[in-house]
């Protein structure tokens, strides 16, 4: 897999031609290799759900509070599930047998 990676300075790597500054795409091994030499950072995709400044400024009325847009995601205050009706485990005691079915 292909990750882009920004020169960190310039340097020549078998085929590759790495100019400071300008992003080119290296795979992801080889680009691990050269970011711990100091010559070149991985650009990281940013994670899932993440809103750049800009975003979530707007998500923000005047008065420093959160718009709402509806419904979001469930809160860690929402009241928990019921818990699952288990059946109590009855263990015989020891000496006592239960009777043997007879196949008929």
């Amino acid at each position: 897999m292909d990750v882009e990676c920004i020169p960190l300075t310039e340097f020549v790597h078998g085929n590759i031609v790495a100019h400071e500054g300008r992003p080119l795409m290296i795979a992801e091994h080889l680009a691990r290799e050269l970011e711990k030499a100091a010559l070149v950072r991985i650009k990281m995709a940013p994670p899932p759900g993440y809103l750049p400044a800009v975003q979530a400024a707007a998500d923000f009325d005047g008065a420093g509070k959160v718009q709402d847009g509806g419904a979001g995601r469930p809160s860690s205050a929402s009241p928990a599930d019921p818990a699952s009706h288990r059946e109590t485990l009855h263990l015989s005691r020891p000496g006592e047998t239960k009777p043997r079915k007879s196949g008929a």
